[in-house]
C-alpha cells in the first residue's frame, strides 16, 4: 500500500503476506503490530510503533534495513538526508484518531501546519512576533473558527477566514 498523509495500523502477523507501506522511498513491513505514520508531503516522515516490530527498509540506505521495537519512533528528513530515533507520546499521537486536536506548547508553525492539513486550508501569518511563540490547547471534534477563536486568546491574534484562505494577523 502506498500513503501520503496520515495512517494508523493494526496488523496481524502474517509471514506469507507480509505488510508494507510505501511512502516515497521508505518502505515499512510491519511484523505483527501497531503503528503509526505520518508522511505528509513536503515533511519529514514519521514512524511511530505502539505494539510489536517494523522493519524499516530504504531510509537512506538502500542496503539495510532498521527494526524498531515498541515505543520506538523514527524521523526520516528525506531532503536533508537525516534519520533520528525518537519518543513519542501516544495519547498525543493517536488524539487525531479521536477527531481531537492537541496542542502542547506547540510553535506557531507546527499549529500552521496541522490546520493546514485538518481543515485543508492555507494559513498564514501576518506580524508574528516570534519563530519561538507557543501555544497550548485541546479542541474535540470543533470547527476551524473554534480553534482559531481558541489559540487568539494566549497567541493574541485577530484572524480573517476566506474560503480556504485563513490569515493569522498578531498584535
Amino acid at each position: 500500500m502506498e500513503l501520503e498523509g496520515e495512517a494508523y495500523f493494526e496488523v496481524a502477523k502474517d509471514q506469507l503476506r507480509p505488510f508494507k507501506v510505501i511512502t516515497g522511498p521508505v518502505t515499512t513491513q510491519a511484523l505483527g503490530t501497531t503503528f503509526n505514520i505520518s508522511a505528509y508531503k513536503g515533511e519529514s516522515l514519521d514512524i511511530s510503533l505502539l505494539t510489536g516490530r517494523v522493519a524499516v527498509k530504504g531510509a537512506l540506505d538502500e542496503s539495510g534495513e532498521l527494526k524498531l521495537d515498541k515505543g520506538e519512533g523514527l524521523e526520516i528528513d528525506l531532503v536533508k538526508g537525516e534519520i533520528v530515533k525518537v519518543a513519542f507520546d501516544e495519547t498525543l499521537l493517536l488524539s487525531w484518531t479521536r477527531k481531537t486536536i492537541v496542542f502542547n506548547q506547540t510553535k506557531m508553525f507546527e499549529v500552521k501546519r496541522v490546520l493546514e492539513n485538518w481543515y485543508g486550508v492555507n494559513v498564514k501569518f501576518t506580524n508574528l512576533p516570534s519563530n519561538s511563540l507557543e501555544v497550548s490547547g485541546k479542541f474535540k471534534d470543533q470547527p476551524l473558527k473554534n480553534v482559531l477563536e481558541g489559540l487568539s486568546y494566549s497567541a493574541r491574534f485577530n484572524y480573517k477566514i476566506y474560503k480556504d484562505e485563513v490569515t493569522l494577523t498578531f498584535n
